[in-house]
């Protein structure tokens, strides 16, 4: 039962980790894009 817990918290935190670093990406692109237009 504890192996299977511990192997959902490390599948939450993988997710997590993906979430996040695809958010920084998107807003990364987002303010480049929006830097090219304003310029």
């Amino acid at each position: 039962m504890k192996e299977n817990q511990n192997l959902l918290f490390n599948q939450i935190v993988t997710v997590s980790c993906l979430g996040g670093f695809v958010l920084l990406t998107g807003v990364a692109a987002i303010t480049k894009i929006a830097q090219q237009l304003f310029m």
